[in-house]
C-alpha cells in the first residue's frame, strides 16, 4: 500500500456521503432544481444547510 492511498482511504466515501446529504436536504426543502440550489448554497460558505420541518 502506498502512502498516498493510506491517507485517502475513507475520504472519497466521506465526501460522497456529504454530497448526498446536501442533495437530500435540498430535496426535502422542495427544490426542484438541485443544481441551482447547490450553487446558491455554495456561494456563501457561512450559510448553513437548514432543513425545514
Amino acid at each position: 500500500m502506498s502512502i498516498e492511498r493510506g491517507r485517502t482511504r475513507h475520504l472519497p466515501r466521506v465526501m460522497a456521503g456529504l454530497r448526498n446529504l446536501a442533495i437530500g436536504v435540498h430535496r426535502q426543502d422542495g427544490h426542484a432544481d438541485i443544481t441551482a440550489a447547490l450553487r446558491h448554497t455554495g456561494r456563501d460558505p457561512q450559510r448553513p444547510l437548514t432543513p425545514s420541518d
